[in-house]
């Protein structure tokens, strides 16, 4: 039969689960079963044997059977009650994780990590369609988290990469870390919380929400804070809930520059005080109706605001930015951009903000064919 809620990705990780969480059979409960041994063997469960047996040279399976938390072994990990930690390592805060590994006829213990190392949850990147995992890890004393590229974390010739954000890992321990990550994410893949990220602000796919910076505004209209580091405990996967996750820190300072500050009465008294002006006032009106040229499926259009230097176009330019966040050219967080950036740079801004508006001031600044590279590349 056909079950409607199934996902081969939910099935795995219970069947994996089960297999990990199911100790060896006890004698004790054998003979519940009506099996009759009057053997006194000195063993709790038949597997035991094995280790009875003369010069076997048959590899001793030691299993745990208790499934212990995360949180059991630390109890402030940035992560739900639910997440298991994976059968067959051991965690310790002197020696951190460790695991064992055949080495001739004898096994040995290995290091897999110095420290305590986590997944928090899953991102599925909505326009690119790949995954990543938010992965935490203990530094001085504090949890460091970072969203991690799941093809870099797969690899133990890219895993490394992670060093440079502090994380402890080298060649020698990357292949047992690789293995601990895989196990831990299909251990509690129906466990984790997951998120849907994007690069994108403003409208997200199929107008299920708006992404005003960092603040995620939903159909209900209320608003989301998705900065806060601890989104993935807070919230879950639904199909309004978006992140936004740049791909480099110029992309995030755009995101930043998207807030509300200040009183909502005093910028209307202040837009209000514009209106004997009516082309300030037009880039009010224009940069507000961005939201809707999807809505009502209009095409994208430029605005020009020509004239002599030193007439107050920079103050409007202000002004109609304001309604949006911060409209502070000399800010790195703004919203107000130069014409003095390389066409990649212009390219990448304009393709980040849908339904949200693209200022950019003092063409002066910009070669002429570069001016119309980024009008008509970049529309």
């Amino acid at each position: 039969m056909n079950y409607p809620g199934y996902t081969k990705e939910e099935t795995d990780a219970k069947t994996l689960d089960a297999i990990n969480g199911s100790p060896p059979q006890t004698c004790e409960h054998i003979q519940s079963l009506g099996f009759k041994c009057k053997k006194d063997c000195g063993v709790k469960s038949p597997i035991s044997l094995i280790n009875k047996l003369p010069n076997s040279n048959l590899p001793v399976v030691v299993q745990t059977t208790d499934k212990k938390s995360v949180k059991s072994l630390i109890p402030d990990a940035p992560l739900k009650e639910n997440i298991i930690f994976p059968h067959g390592y051991e965690y310790s805060s002197e020696a951190g994780i460790s695991t064992t590994k055949q080495q001739g006829k004898g096994m040995i213990t290995v290091t897999v990590s110095p420290v305590m190392i986590v997944i928090t949850g899953r991102m599925e990147n909505i326009k690119h369609e790949t995954e990543s995992l938010e992965i935490g890890w203990l530094r001085d004393g504090e949890w460091e988290l970072k969203i991690i590229d799941r093809e870099t974390v797969a690899k133990h010739s890219t895993i490394t990469e992670l060093a440079k954000y502090g994380c402890p890992v080298t060649s020698t321990t990357a292949k047992y870390l690789v293995d601990y990550l895989a196990k831990f994410e299909y251990l509690n893949l129906h466990r984790f919380p997951r998120l849907r990220v994007t690069d994108i602000l403003g409208w997200q796919k199929d107008k299920v929400a708006f992404l005003w910076g960092y603040n995620l505004i939903r159909a209900d209209g209320s608003i989301v804070n998705t900065l806060e580091t601890n989104i993935l405990l807070k919230e879950n996967s639904s199909k309004d809930l978006v992140v936004f996750r740049g791909n480099d820190v110029g992309d995030n300072q755009i995101a930043r520059a998207f807030y509300a500050r200040g009183s909502y009465e005093e910028w209307v008294e202040a837009i209000n005080s514009v209106f004997q002006y009516p082309r300030v006032i037009s880039l009010v009106y224009f940069s507000l109706m961005t939201p809707f040229l999807d809505i009502l499926g209009v095409n994208n259009f430029t605005v020009d605001l020509a004239y002599v230097t030193s007439t107050g176009k920079t103050s409007t330019l202000r002004i109609a930015g304001s309604a949006w966040g911060n409209p502070n050219e000399y800010s790195s967080n703004r919203l107000l951009f130069s014409w003095d950036n390389t066409n990649t740079w212009l390219e990448r801004a304009a393709s980040m903000l849908r339904g949200l508006p693209y200022i950019l001031d003092d063409t002066k600044r910009a070669q002429y064919k570069e001016i119309i590279s980024g009008l008509y590349n970049n529309r």
